[in-house]
């Protein structure tokens, strides 16, 4: 069994830009069978739920726009579309993610579909809400703290991380479970190495003490069941 004390490094395959392309639709449909099975969605159901109960335009008929950053296919989307049409009809999703073959795969309409750098995009752009769902793992800590303060200027009402706590349980869930299910040979590697590249709480505490702190935010973390982290953030006056 590998170490925890320290971020693992160590480059998925699916990060590889060589990764074959024959390959990308069968390991987005394993890591996505993968998630549900872990818990899925429902921290992120909850948060979008609550946003749009206290969304103060709701009267006027302005819908909120949601930003899935680092979306993939577009999973988070389809899962609100089909399993909780109430909240889908109430928002519009920005599909945001560098891969437009996977943009093209997402099942179910959105508002817009944006082929871009998730940094390139939430450094220019002011979306009601932003939600990435397993995504930070995937970046360095530097890019993570550098994430966060584009959040905080940028995002007008809330934002939300929800990603793998670093903890030997979960590195053996994961590795079993792919395994058990006879998934991808990609998602069997880069599963358990998900878990190597996931966070403490310490991290994200560093994280969001080093981030560029814009006048009038909340942050929140807590620890969600399965080994997942929610981080949010909450704007105390909604940005005009």
């Amino acid at each position: 069994m590998p170490q925890f004390n320290t971020r693992s490094s160590q480059l998925e395959l699916i990060d590889d830009p060589n990764f074959p392309e024959e390959r990308v639709d069968r390991t987005y449909r394993d890591m996505a069978r993968l998630n549900r099975s872990l818990g899925g969605y429902w921290a992120m159901v909850a948060w979008l739920r609550n946003q749009i109960r206290n969304n103060s335009q709701r009267d006027s008929g302005q819908r909120l726009k949601v930003a899935d950053l680092g979306c993939g296919n577009g999973d988070f989307i389809r899962h609100v579309h089909l399993h909780h049409p109430d909240l889908y009809k109430e928002v519009d999703f920005i599909a945001v993610d560098e891969n437009p073959d996977a943009l093209a795969k997402i099942p179910v309409p959105v508002a817009e579909k944006v082929a871009q750098n998730l940094m390139d995009y939430i450094q220019t752009e002011e979306p009601d809400l932003a939600v990435l769902s397993l995504v930070t793992h995937h970046l360095p800590d530097e890019a993570i703290i550098e994430l966060v303060s584009a959040m905080n200027r940028n995002v007008r009402t809330s934002w939300l991380v929800v990603d793998l706590h670093r903890h030997p349980l979960s590195w053996l869930g994961i590795a079993t479970l792919s395994r058990l299910f006879r998934m991808e040979p990609a998602v069997i590697h880069d599963g358990p190495l998900s878990v190597q590249r996931g966070f403490s709480k310490a991290d994200w505490r560093g994280y969001l003490d080093q981030a560029d702190h814009a006048e009038g935010w909340h942050h929140a973390l807590l620890w969600e069941p399965l080994f997942r982290w929610k981080i949010t953030g909450n704007r105390l006056k909604h940005k005009g």
